[in-house]
């Protein structure tokens, strides 16, 4: 009898001690955010995935920024991957030049021991042949104590390259676009390029040479309709030099108030620059306006507001934490009830879209 006795016991010890070391990998265990490294020719489009390794618990909301360099890389769009179908809401924003938003949330997710492809991000290549980094950053809500590793991008070019850069700035006032040559295989004489841009959004003001002017030519802007101007520049000798890389000129717009997402495009190309690959450029207004849908009061909007929102709207409660649904104030579109539309709005506002809050509370930045 003592003999089952211990033998119970000892089953019952070597349990627990493989409970608790069980236990002990799954907290110890690393989990990463990473996206993968590539390389290509300067113009072209990449993908780069973003990869979830080992997750170490059940996810259900999550939110992290992706920090590019815009004079490199240029924003092109994103797939989801299956993992990103298991989210009710799930999207990436181009937030600013320069920043990208990544956001989900929803009651399935993913769980513990998840590696898999997340989605995939579409930059297309502006720069020299040089490396350039994208990193992750601002974790938050269930991955905010994960760790991060971001990916090298090497581009290089196999032909002259022509660049308008983009510009991001607030509705009612003056940009600067700068335009910029980019390895330039051999010398330059003369050129002559149009810019085209949407009139009942910006209006051409003036121009400024740039570093190209300490190489001298004779360089000039004309407006040739309301919504095309021309560049030519001229020299007698091979004063811009094979292999060059640098701003030619930027060019002053002001903004309208009939503010929006606008592009500025090249044509007519002439003289040596016909066989230039031209990136064409973008105006990104935003809006200083800020609204009030930081529902667990963290300070600002995340993903996981929206979950709570979306959990009282399906009336599971208490919702995400342990909060009490009375505690929770989700009715941002101010219909006086608490649905999945107020849940999405929340959403598209962590996502830096068009949403109902952009027309009410006020919200400090």
């Amino acid at each position: 009898m003592y003999r089952v006795v211990y033998s119970l016991i000892g089953v019952g010890l070597m349990f627990l001690m493989i409970q608790n070391l069980f236990a002990n990998n799954i907290e110890e265990r690393q989990s990463i955010i990473d996206i993968v490294d590539t390389s290509g020719i300067c113009g072209d489009t990449v993908s780069l995935p973003i990869l979830i390794n080992n997750s170490n618990k059940m996810i259900k909301a999550l939110g992290f920024k992706i920090k590019y360099d815009p004079e490199s890389l240029l924003y092109v769009g994103y797939t989801k991957n299956r993992l990103a179908d298991q989210f009710m809401y799930f999207d990436i924003s181009n937030k600013s030049i320069g920043t990208i938003v990544v956001g989900a949330a929803g009651n399935d997710g993913f769980y513990t021991n998840t590696s898999e492809t997340l989605a995939e991000i579409q930059f297309e290549l502006k720069s020299t042949p040089d490396a350039t980094k994208i990193s992750i950053v601002d974790l938050t809500d269930d991955i905010r104590d994960w760790s991060t590793s971001g990916a090298n991008i090497q581009s290089y070019t196999q032909e002259g390259v022509i660049d308008i850069l983009s510009d991001i700035d607030t509705c009612q006032g003056s940009i600067n676009i700068p335009i910029h040559i980019i390895s330039s295989p051999e010398s330059i004489k003369y050129f002559e390029f149009d810019i085209h841009y949407e009139p009942d959004i910006l209006e051409y003001m003036r121009f400024q040479i740039g570093n190209i002017v300490e190489i001298s030519g004779s360089i000039d802007v004309t407006q040739i309709s309301n919504n095309i101007v021309r560049v030519e520049y001229s020299n007698s000798s091979d004063i811009i030099p094979n292999g060059f890389t640098g701003e030619v000129l930027s060019i002053q717009f002001e903004t309208s108030n009939n503010c929006k997402l606008t592009k500025l495009s090249f044509d007519n190309f002439k003289g040596d620059l016909v066989q230039y690959k031209p990136l064409h450029g973008y105006f990104y207004p935003y809006d200083k306006k800020k609204c009030n849908g930081d529902i667990d009061r963290s300070g600002r909007v995340t993903s996981l507001d929206a979950l709570k929102a979306f959990s009282k709207a399906m009336g599971k409660c208490p919702v995400i934490n342990d909060e009490l649904c009375k505690d929770v104030c989700c009715d941002v579109n101010n219909d006086n009830d608490c649905t999945a539309g107020d849940a999405l709005c929340i959403f598209k506002y962590f996502m830096e879209q068009p949403s109902c809050l952009d027309k009410h509370y006020s919200y400090k930045e």
